[in-house]
């Protein structure tokens, strides 16, 4: 099961997302190379996850390499959780874990992404083990087991804040789930955070050395993080909440079995195994303060909400589901053995292979990131200087690699540059790195390309949905155009290899690189018609290029129809100049509009 749902989490690899990816491996690179930093960030605020994540970064040279290890830093939770469920409560109870594990819709996207909610729910679980161990096993150096979860709290924390969420109910199992005196209870109690302080004391000594700063990780969440967040008040805070409850039911597929399931079973598991309090008492702190709570003790600033938050509940929602199995008697047959595993897995997958097939290769920045790859690519060949915003040239990096060094940065002040400018052209897609005036004298310039970026052109997997356009790129040229005699029409045919389809292949050359597009001309007779397809995009094209038509023809044996190629679809050209500058495949050959009329004539 393990080594299955590891296969998944490859198959639904996302790799760079540029989004927070971005900041995690620029600290993760500085950290591990030991290059100070001066930045206030909140995404350089932890620590354990960048050295973690920039070790194979800086190693592989490449940010899918941090995503590789982190889809590994997955399959050793998963491991934790089954070898922990199956040696406590029995191999049937390590089987149903291992599925909740492997095939859980937030592990099958998230797991390999450079993100780090997998490495907080690695830490965070073992040391609720820990304290498991301690409470309930009664191991021969008790206070080495219960200082060690101290210290693997503070790990989880540094990669994460919710790590902290583990205190409280950890705090809470010592001191009333055991019979052994007081005084005991309250050191064993102290041993534990004192062992967390004394790590983040020395996490605080690792950030002076880098930044100057003792106090840099809760300066970094005072000043960057909750400084953003409108305080409100207590009736709007609670208006927030529902929202989030709202959110959760719309994101069902990855949140149902770690929220709503997860409620309704770590309720219900402590009712028939009293061992279950501990694990199910912090499972439900982790959902509902995720969902519900506040980033700030002083002030209602509600939490962001997203699926990859409630990363930290699988395992607890794991165990105690296969604690619950096990505890009926029923369930001890040899048919419900097959039975309960079976219809786990069958679960499992209905929730989590639709998410999984419809985010992989789209969540965040990923399509809209590509398309600029894809787009600043193909100008590379045109041999003239590409300026982007500096919003693009950071997040890019990832998706141009090797050849990112083609990009240049829109100056802020000053003429503009010659060549290619590529901006968003929609507010609510800017991050304000230029000032209205420098976009609106970018605006004025002649547009090369508009690419409406439909995430449908980049899914990996096909899958069928209704999807926003993620946002749109303007292209803008700022350079003299030459027009003239632009297209040529080195090969065209049209044939028929599927009734009653019609296929026409055609390859266009042309000097410059600007958007073609080829659809077919007005036709019908009393016994023939044509459904158009619709105009067909073939560029930019700085070179050769070729787009394949496909058009149906009713009935199936209707003449060859009439196919139109032509540049500047926007029609900017005089009239005089687009003559040449559009083809007509008819009668078996390629005319340009000008050649056709002569013959015409």
């Amino acid at each position: 099961m393990l080594t299955t749902g590891f296969f998944l989490r490859l198959v639904f690899f996302n790799g760079a997302l540029g989004s927070d990816d971005r900041r995690y491996v620029l600290f993760a690179e500085q950290i591990v190379r030991l290059q100070p930093f001066e930045t206030l960030d909140h995404a350089a605020s932890r620590l354990l996850f960048l050295v973690l994540i920039g070790i194979p970064y800086v190693v592989g040279g490449h940010i899918s390499h941090a995503a590789l290890a982190n889809v590994f830093y997955s399959l050793i939770l998963d491991v934790t959780v089954t070898v922990f469920a199956a040696r406590t409560f029995g191999r049937a109870a390590g089987l149903v874990a291992a599925i909740l594990m492997a095939f859980g819709g937030l592990h099958m996207v998230f797991a390999s992404t450079v993100l780090p909610d997998t490495l907080n729910t690695l830490f965070l679980f073992i040391a609720a083990v820990l304290v498991y161990r301690a409470i309930y096993q009664q191991p021969a150096r008790r206070w080495l087991v219960i200082g060690g979860a101290g210290l693997t709290a503070g790990l989880a924390y540094s990669c994460k804040d919710p790590g902290i969420l583990f205190l409280p109910p950890a705090i809470a199992a010592l001191v009333l789930l055991q019979r052994t005196p007081l005084r005991t209870r309250l050191i064993e109690t102290g041993l534990l955070i004192g062992a967390f302080a004394a790590y983040m004391a020395l996490e605080g000594v690792i950030y002076l050395l880098y930044t100057g700063d003792f106090f840099y990780r809760s300066t970094a969440v005072s000043q960057v993080h909750n400084a953003g967040i409108e305080t409100l008040g207590l009736a709007d805070f609670l208006r927030e909440d529902w929202r989030h409850i709202e959110f959760a039911w719309s994101q069902r597929g990855l949140l149902g079995i770690p929220v709503f399931w997860g409620v309704a079973v770590m309720i219900a598991t402590p009712l028939r195994d009293r061992r279950l309090v501990y694990f199910a008492a912090t499972g439900l702190l982790l959902v509902s303060y995720l969902m519900l709570g506040s980033s700030s003790a002083t002030r209602l600033l509600p939490l962001p909400v997203q699926p990859r938050y409630f990363l930290p509940a699988t395992p607890f929602v794991a165990v105690c589901t296969a604690v619950l199995f096990e505890s009926f008697r029923w369930s001890r047959s040899t048919g419900m053995r097959v039975l309960l595993p079976l219809a786990t897995l069958v679960f499992a997958l209905s929730m989590a292979l639709p998410p999984a097939a419809k985010l992989s290769g789209r969540m965040h920045n990923t399509g809209t990131m590509k398309q600029v790859a894809l787009v600043a690519e193909l100008l590379i060949d045109s041999g003239r200087d590409i300026y982007v915003d500096e919003t693009i040239y950071r997040e890019a990096l990832h998706f141009l690699h090797a050849k990112h060094a083609h990009l240049k940065r829109i100056p802020v002040a000053g003429p503009l540059p010659e060549g290619y400018l590529i901006v968003y052209p929609e507010p609510r897609h800017r991050v304000p790195d230029l000032s209205d005036e420098r976009l609106s004298k970018i605006a004025r310039l002649p547009v090369a390309m508009h690419v409406s970026l439909d995430t449908r052109s980049v899914q990996r997997f096909g899958y069928l949905g209704s999807y926003r356009p993620q946002a749109a790129l303007l292209v803008h040229q700022n350079f003299v155009t030459p027009t003239g005699p632009d297209l040529r029409i080195s090969e065209g045919n049209c044939s028929r290899p599927e009734e009653p389809w019609v296929q026409c292949r055609i390859v266009v050359q042309n000097r410059n690189p600007v958007w073609a597009e080829a659809s077919e001309l007005a036709f019908g007779t009393s016994t023939s018609s044509i459904s158009a397809s619709g105009r067909t995009q073939i560029g930019p094209l700085p070179g050769r290029s070729f787009v394949t038509v496909e058009i149906n023809v009713n009935p199936p044996d209707a003449e060859m129809p009439i196919i139109r190629v032509w540049l500047d679809p926007d029609r900017r050209l005089q009239q005089e100049d687009r003559s040449n500058n559009e083809a007509i495949y008819e009668g078996g050959r390629w005319q340009t509009l000008s050649s056709r009329e002569n013959s015409n004539s």
